[in-house]
């Protein structure tokens, strides 16, 4: 809402968006009552007095109340509205040194918004926002030297603007960092870094950043399984932790098997590895359950949780006809590690086992007046390593890339190469197009 964006300046005295850079305290703005008396107005829905207000406060020097008539004249709601006074207006506030105007100004000439485009004037005022912080600003002028729009192209203007905006928490520029770095796009290939970036812009919601965690985190799990191939079980640990800290549930099943051994330099732990395997017995009972079996019945002086998940497992594989589910089910009533010892329960599931010709489920059904039994015979396979292949955290040369990176290096047909990656970005997520380009105020 204009209004309430112009009542917030009025509050704070245009310190933040619209104070010149030089300047030290909040500017005082002549003819104040009449931009508070424009305040009123529009909030009352007369625009017709507002626009009158705010026009005689702007031709005093008040900026705030030029600013808030661009925006009437941009949406419509000031008398005789015109694109052409707002973009004469935006250019006025701009040659105050508010960036507020400049930015607003920028996307007019980008746009051709009352009068000519004018896209080297829009590419100049981005690139002086961005060399002053300014998050968009910076993100504007990074896209347009990508693509040659207003100024040549040049992969490594835009990288420096990119870094600009996402440095700011830009989560369109730190998507297209990260795909700079993946790409090895006027830089060498850096899979860390990448990844770093895409984590950033993907915690703010890009669609496409999440994607590419997604893909790195299998990359990772395909390289451990290559180490532990090759027998690297340290390596192979490794890689596998990195893909499950990165959300890739095949990593995690990976690693809850090292987790289970101690294997490859990763302690033991039990219960971290029932943790990660049960998660596939949520999700995929027939591919998780079985482990989740094996841990609780091989770890018997362990007390744990959240069994639920196997216990419907092995339910509905009994009602199926499985007898050694059957089984493994009257397990979980032998005593109260699991649920409250139930006998009754366990009689059951022991007699559907038998009757399903499950020799053992017989003998011990014979035996079932003793306190404990514990010939305990489990048929589920101990937890495979699941194919796949892998990570390093090194950095890695593109194989165009010369050792010294701006060596032999073409920066305008690099812009052109990344120009067209972005656009499959913008396809898939937020990333690739300018912030607000068509916007009449700051967003």
């Amino acid at each position: 809402m204009i209004r309430a964006f112009a009542g917030l300046l009025t509050v704070l005295g245009w310190m933040f968006s619209l104070v010149p850079a030089t300047a030290q305290t909040a500017p005082v703005f002549p003819r104040e009552d009449l931009f508070q008396s424009g305040n009123s107005a529009f909030e009352s829905r007369n625009y017709v007095r507002a626009s009158s207000d705010f026009d005689a406060a702007c031709r005093a020097g008040h900026y705030p109340a030029c600013y808030n008539l661009a925006l009437m004249h941009d949406d419509g709601t000031a008398t005789g509205a015109s694109q052409v006074t707002a973009r004469t207006l935006y250019r006025k506030i701009c040659d105050a040194g508010y960036s507020l105007g400049c930015y607003n100004l920028a996307a007019y000439l980008d746009q051709g918004k009352g009068g000519p485009r004018d896209l080297p004037a829009a590419f100049r005022h981005y690139s002086q926002l961005a060399e002053k912080g300014h998050m968009k600003g910076a993100y504007n002028a990074g896209h347009m030297a990508l693509k040659g729009e207003g100024t040549e192209p040049d992969i490594f203007t835009a990288i420096r603007f990119f870094e600009i905006a996402a440095d700011k928490g830009s989560p369109e520029a730190q998507t297209a960092m990260g795909a700079i770095y993946e790409g090895g796009y006027g830089y060498f290939v850096d899979l860390p870094k990448a990844l770093s970036w895409y984590e950033k812009g993907a915690a703010q919601g890009n669609t496409f950043a999440s994607s590419r965690v997604t893909l790195i985190a299998r990359v990772a799990y395909d390289r451990g399984t290559d180490a532990e191939r090759n027998r690297d079980y340290a390596e192979a640990g490794k890689a596998f932790a990195f893909s499950c800290e990165r959300g890739y549930q095949m990593g995690c099943y990976q690693y809850g098997i090292y987790q289970y051994y101690g294997r490859g330099g990763v302690g033991q732990d039990p219960f971290a590895a029932f943790s990660a395997f049960n998660a596939f017995c949520r999700s995929d009972p027939d591919f998780g359950c079985p482990s989740v079996l094996k841990v609780a019945q091989e770890k018997r002086s362990y007390n744990f949780h959240d069994i639920g998940p196997l216990k419907s497992w092995l339910e509905a594989k009994c009602r199926a006809g499985d007898g050694v589910q059957c089984y493994n089910l009257s397990m979980l009533y032998e005593d109260d590690r699991f649920y409250m010892e139930d006998r009754d329960k366990r009689l059951q599931y022991l007699k559907a086992a038998c009757d399903r010709n499950v020799s053992y489920a017989c003998n011990a059904h014979r035996q079932f007046t003793a306190p404990h039994y514990t010939d305990l015979k489990i048929t589920s396979a101990p937890p495979s390593a699941v194919s796949s292949s892998g990570y390093s955290s090194g950095s890695y040369r593109s194989p165009t890339s010369s050792s010294s990176t701006m060596d032999n290096y073409n920066a305008r047909a690099a812009a052109r190469d990344f120009s067209q990656r972005l656009d499959f970005i913008r396809s898939i997520g937020t990333a690739g197009q300018k912030s607000c380009p068509a916007s009449n105020r700051y967003c």
